[in-house]
């Protein structure tokens, strides 16, 4: 996927999205909180997976309608049939 991708950001370098205290490189949920915060920042439109358990997924839907920036949020139900075939080639 990152040989394909048109940009790489690495979230943790950003000053506006630095968790204080944390260890770069290495995991913590106020880092994927804030990685999540930053999608919904850069995004025009959310397509989210979502059984509505308490999750991270959650806590980024919960941000994206709070700080509402004109986005379009597609839930899609995990319990409806449905078929996701997503592919990549080459630019």
């Amino acid at each position: 996927m990152l040989e394909v991708a048109d940009e790489i950001v690495n979230v943790e370098e950003l000053e506006k999205y630095k968790v204080s205290e944390a260890v770069p490189g290495e995991f913590s949920p106020a880092k994927m909180q804030k990685r999540n915060e930053y999608m919904i920042d850069h995004s025009e439109a959310i397509v989210a997976v979502y059984d509505g358990s308490k999750s991270g997924t959650r806590n980024c839907l919960n941000y994206a309608r709070k700080t509402y920036l004109g986005h379009q949020i597609w839930r899609l139900h995990p319990k409806c049939d449905f078929e996701l075939d997503i592919s990549y080639t080459p630019g």
